[in-house]
This record gives C-alpha cells, sequence and structure tokens, in this order.
C-alpha cells in the first residue's frame, strides 16, 4: 500500500512510518523541519520531502496518516490535496485506532511514567519471548534507537495519551495505568473532567491493572467497572525493589506495575520477571545522558509536569550526594495555571535556569521567561549565552546539569555539550 505521512518526524507518525516500512509497505512523507529520524525512515525506503513548501502529494497514495498538530490543519496543502482525490486520512490516534480494534492490544496511560513503563513492558515482553509489536513514545536506545518494533506475537502495545482525549480512539484488550493527576489545565478544566475522560477509556478494555494504593485510579476504574461490568480490574500490590539500570522511586513503581501485569497475565515468575526487567536500558530523553561541558554531566528529560520534575530531580539527588544539580525549565505557557507547583519542585535543585517558549513568528519570548523569574528571584531567565554561562559557571565538574521540558530544552543543550 502507498501511505502518505504528513508531520512525519513526530514520534507518533515516525512509529507508525517505520512500522509500515518494515511490513513492506511504500511510505512517502513531508515535515516543515528536519529531524534525525529521517535519516533512519529514508534508509529504510522512505521518501521525505522537508521544508516550507510541501510539495504534491505523490500520484500513487491511497491512505494519509497525519500527525495532530495545528500547524498540519484541515487547510494544510496535502489535506486540500487529498479531499479534492478522495483519498482516506487518519489522524495518528485515529489510525492507531484502527490498529487496535485488527490486533489485541495493551496500551499504558497515565499522567506520567508513560512512555518508561511501555518500554519496561516491550523489552520484557521480548525477552520473555512474547515478540510484541511496539509503538512508543520515545526513541529506545538499545533497538538502535528506534521508537516501534515489528514483532511475530500476540499483542500490539501502544502508549496511550490522555491530551484532547486522543485515547478515547483506542480499543485495548488490556489497559496499564500508570496514576492519574491534573495535567493538560488548558484542555482539562478540572478535576472532574480530567477524570471522566479516565473512566470512559477504561470502558474500552477488558481488563485493567493499576497500583493497588493508587485510590484515584482505582476509583476511575470502578467507575468504568459499573459502566462495563465485563471489565476486570487487576490492583498491583507493591513488591521489593527490582534491579534496574534506571534511578528513582517512580522507576520503582512503574517496574512494579509492569511485574504486576507480567505475572498475572502471562504467569510468569518473580525472577523471570525481574530478569526481565533487568534488560531495560531506558529510553530518550528520559534522564537521559547526552555529554559533557566542562566536565558537567549533562542529561536530557522529557518532564513538564510539577510531579515528574519533582520525582526526576530527587532521583538525581539520592543517585549523586555529592553533586550540585542545576535544572533548565523549559517554560510552557499552557501549563501557567500550575506555575507555583512548577516553582516548588524546581526549588529542589540547587540552581534553576527558565529556557523562553517561542512566539508565534519563531522568536523567542525573552519577556515572559524574565515574568516567570520575578515569581522566583534566584531562577535565572535563559535568554541569552551569557545567562546560560552564568548558570553553567555555578557548577563545577563533575556536577549535574539537568535539561526538563517537551521540545526546546533537548535542542539546546544538544547544541552546546561537547
Amino acid at each position: 500500500m502507498n501511505i502518505h505521512c504528513i508531520g512525519i518526524c513526530g514520534q507518533g507518525v515516525s512509529s507508525i512510518a517505520g512500522l509500515l516500512l518494515s511490513q513492506g509497505h511504500r511510505v512517502t512523507g513531508y515535515d516543515a523541519a528536519w529531524f534525525p529520524v529521517v535519516e533512519a525512515l529514508e534508509k529504510k525506503g522512505a521518501v521525505i520531502t522537508i521544508g516550507d513548501i510541501p510539495g504534491e502529494v505523490p500520484a500513487n497514495t491511497e491512505m494519509i496518516i497525519t500527525s495532530g498538530s495545528a500547524r498540519y490543519g484541515e487547510n494544510h496543502p496535502h489535506k486540500i490535496a487529498a479531499r479534492e482525490r478522495n483519498i482516506p486520512i487518519h489522524t495518528y490516534t485515529e489510525y492507531l485506532g484502527i490498529l487496535s480494534k485488527k490486533q489485541p492490544t495493551i496500551s499504558v496511560c497515565g499522567t506520567h511514567g508513560k512512555t518508561t513503563t511501555i518500554g519496561m513492558l516491550a523489552t520484557s515482553m521480548t525477552h520473555l519471548r512474547h515478540d510484541p509489536t511496539l509503538l512508543g513514545g520515545a526513541y529506545i536506545p538499545q533497538w538502535n534507537r528506534e521508537n516501534y518494533r515489528g514483532g511475530d506475537g500476540k499483542y500490539l502495545l501502544i502508549e496511550s495519551c490522555e491530551y484532547q482525549k486522543n485515547f478515547h480512539n483506542y480499543h485495548p484488550e488490556i489497559i496499564l495505568c500508570t496514576n492519574t493527576e491534573l495535567d493538560h489545565t488548558n484542555f482539562y478544566t478540572s478535576e472532574a473532567m480530567y477524570d471522566d475522560a479516565f473512566v470512559e477509556f477504561f470502558t474500552h478494555a477488558e481488563a485493567i491493572y493499576f497500583h493497588a494504593g493508587d485510590t484515584r485510579t482505582k476509583t476511575n476504574a470502578e467507575r468504568a467497572k459499573e459502566i462495563n461490568n465485563a471489565l476486570k480490574l487487576f490492583p498491583a500490590e507493591a513488591s521489593e525493589d527490582v534491579q534496574l539500570n534506571v534511578i528513582g522511586d517512580h522507576n520503582q513503581q512503574n517496574a512494579q506495575l509492569v511485574q504486576g501485569f507480567l505475572q498475572s497475565h502471562f504467569n510468569h515468575t518473580s525472577t523471570e520477571t525481574q530478569s526481565a526487567l533487568q534488560e531495560f536500558r531506558g529510553t530518550a530523553r528520559r534522564q537521559e545522558f547526552i555529554g559533557e561541558i566542562n566536565g558537567i554531566k549533562v542529561y536530557d528529560d522529557y518532564g513538564h509536569h510539577p510531579t515528574a520534575m519533582r520525582e526526576t530531580i530527587a532521583a538525581f539527588r539520592a543517585a549523586h550526594l555529592d553533586q550540585q544539580i542545576a535544572a533548565i525549565w523549559e517554560y510552557l505557557p499552557t501549563r501557567s495555571a500550575l506555575d507555583p507547583d512548577f516553582i516548588q519542585s524546581l526549588s529542589m535543585a540547587d540552581f534553576v535556569g527558565v529556557l523562553p517558549p517561542f512566539k508565534f513568528d519563531g522568536a523567542i519570548d525573552a519577556e515572559m521567561a524574565k515574568n516567570v523569574c520575578q515569581k522566583a528571584p534566584s531562577f535565572i531567565p535563559l535568554v541569552d549565552n551569557e545567562s546560560f554561562e552564568k548558570l553553567v559557571n555555578q557548577l563545577r565538574p563533575g556536577d549535574i546539569l539537568l535539561g526538563m521540558g517537551p521540545r526546546l530544552v533537548s535542542q539546546y543543550l544538544r547544541e552546546r555539550v561537547e
């Protein structure tokens, strides 16, 4: 089949493109900006156009899969051309929903830890010879930094994000829910609205696994069972710590959820699941070491919720007792309602820099970063090279520089490491 992908460099669309190529489909694609994933996809046979001028939709295109980004909205030239030619158009989440109806699917959802947990699950199931197919949320370094895996086993594994209720497209057989805490406050205007979204998603499944001590998720699961009486609930009891290659109490909790599922659903022993979990080496942009600056160890992390950031800083603090920690926070205006919580979490670091967001015209919004720093005078707005040097000069060789945020901070730090 000839499939054209719009926004092909995004995590979701690129994972589907990679899987489709591995299955023998012909894939073309377009993205406004170049990312390293382009090289990997082109080596597998994809034909990709990059830049402000998208070019033409290939004549033999039979289906389009598109990113949900506003950049690729209904007036994008490729979508207009597809409608004129009656080519079916599916967003990434819509297409994932189609796949979840065709193949028994295990979904990992929750506010925090989705990507790490699905990485743990995928590597563990592979080690235990279940040979799953994976469409993940981040690259897994030990799998050639790919965010997908084609398997011959029964299950498809997907990461299910609650943003704008996107996970309502999916129809998994099994759900693993890591936790529930209000997020995406630019869309979810209340705690009740957030919980209701999870309840509806839970009704799509046959079984749900969650932490026994997570009362909020347990309550939502019980509400879902009132709607779908066939739904089976599996609270995973806390167990002894697992020997992991990633740090932090939150990762122990992620591992315990995976371990509980593997032992309950597949009847694996504790020894087998512990051995399988030790195969996991982390995922890209989750506590990922990316290099050094003057002997300072630089890490890149996706965390962009106050709780995730607090847990990540605490994990580094526990693992590096004699080192200072500087955190660089990528400010997100869409989460401004949580600013006080962000400031409290970031204050666990010894030093903090605030990376400005971009304006719509592509320029950085330095004033917004400065305004945020007025709420926390010790924070440094990173509006130029001199401010970055000011932050770094407070650290010694061996100390930790930790970038935190969904997008810009990763590129910002990778341009500066040795």
